[in-house]
């Protein structure tokens, strides 16, 4: 259901729904994408076949034992399971029988019945017939079973909703809507059996054909599944319903320590991960000693001579701006330093342009201490995105020109 309707909103979005159709076309393809979205919702919730009347639909209900809840009412006629208790004299057996009070679904938004059922009703009275609609006015046009097969198919297909076999119809949406709350609800959610009869209107004697074929033959294969065997924290098939105990019972020993074992893991692997970050960024640090390059030579980090043309290069490049310092990089209880520690002096190119030096990692904070090698990394990244004034890093190591980049020694 989900994979559709956002395949259908591809198509055809939601906010075009009422708005000005230019072509035939694209009116019927609105038309079919919202009805198909009611339909499907609808008989995805209610298990039905539809063909609900006006009259039978009443809308913007409220029940004040469900904290003011909203609600419509829907009602059947002629479902299969009270039409026999009627023959059978029993009409007394069950007075709400055929009245369905459907709230929203937010959490289920494919299959929410509340939004796209009286959505559907205002597209036919502000587009379709241009009028209110009276009581002998069906929500669903009359199709025929092969025109709902294909009609089903082609929403699935263009969602790439896969099938083993045969098509898809109308009976999925009874079935699966059935499985669904007895089987796949959350936990405290789902229906009772004898709840499932009732809401799919089935008959007394039905629940040891049709019900055990819909639920417990399907509930079957999934408790029978042992294809987990050898994980070590396989659910429970064998002692609650579909495992669901596993999900409400205390945490045991042996699996307190795989939770340990496999955080610690994952814990090493970022250590790694961060201690080589730390060694490339250690390898590429520039050394203390200030230096004035002249014209004639020009001193690298690592004491090597830069070329003549690399020079000239240089030097017509323009002055660089200090980046505001920033804090968001530094560890906790380590506030950035404006003032102290060992403030060097940068590195002069011709024409008055300046390059800065790469301050030394730990670095000196203002107290006269180092920074923790842990935190190394947190200065490596600072000083690549926003420089270090401080300690004499005027311009961040990103914006240093391309040729006179270091490399680690």
């Amino acid at each position: 259901m989900a994979r559709i309707f956002s395949w259908s909103d591809k198509v055809c979005p939601p906010e075009t729904y009422f708005a000005e159709a230019k072509t035939t076309g694209e009116r019927t393809l609105r038309t079919k994408h919202l009805m198909y979205k009611a339909f499907s919702s609808t008989g995805w919730t209610i298990w039905t076949r539809l063909s609900v009347a006006r009259g039978r639909f009443n809308v913007r209900l409220e029940d004040p034992k469900a904290f003011n809840t909203p609600y419509f009412e829907l009602r059947l006629l002629n479902r299969k399971g009270w039409q026999r208790k009627i023959s059978k004299a029993q009409k007394e057996a069950d007075l709400r029988s055929g009245k369905y009070k459907v709230c929203p679904q937010p959490d289920l938004p494919a299959c929410d019945a509340h939004h796209w059922l009286p959505l559907w009703r205002k597209y036919l009275q502000d587009v379709v017939y241009r009028r209110p609609l009276t009581p002998d006015d069906y929500i669903f046009p009359a199709i025929g079973a092969n025109g709902v097969v294909q009609w089903i198919t082609e929403f699935t297909t263009g969602a790439g909703v896969a099938q083993a076999n045969g098509n898809f119809t109308t009976h999925c949406f009874r079935r699966g809507g059935a499985q669904y709350r007895f089987m796949f609800a959350p936990v405290g959610r789902r229906w009772t059996l004898r709840q499932v009869r009732w809401w799919g209107g089935w008959a007394d004697g039905e629940h040891r054909d049709t019900l055990i074929k819909y639920l417990l033959d399907e509930l079957g294969t999934y408790e029978d599944d042992y294809s987990g065997m050898l994980l070590p924290n396989r659910p429970d098939f064998d002692q609650t319903f579909l495992g669901e105990g596993s999900s409400i019972t205390a945490a045991t020993t042996g699996q307190l320590t795989l939770m340990h074992q496999s955080l610690s893991t994952e814990m090493r692997e970022i250590s790694g991960t961060l201690g080589n970050l730390v060694d490339v960024f250690s390898k590429a640090n520039i050394r203390n000693e200030p230096a004035v390059i002249t014209a004639s030579r020009f001193q690298r980090p690592f004491g090597r001579n830069i070329p003549p043309n690399v020079l000239r290069d240089a030097a017509n490049y323009p002055d660089f701006c200090p980046c505001k310092h920033t804090q968001d990089l530094l560890p906790p209880g380590h506030p950035p330093s404006h003032t102290g520690g060992s403030r060097r002096r940068p590195l002069r190119l011709p024409q008055n342009n300046t390059i800065s030096v790469v301050p030394d990692i730990p670095v000196t904070l203002t107290d006269g201490t180092r920074s923790h090698t842990r935190d190394s990394w947190r200065y490596a990244v600072e000083h690549w995105l926003h420089g270090d004034v401080a300690h004499g890093l005027e311009t961040p190591l990103k914006d240093w020109p391309k040729k006179l980049a270091y490399r680690a020694e």
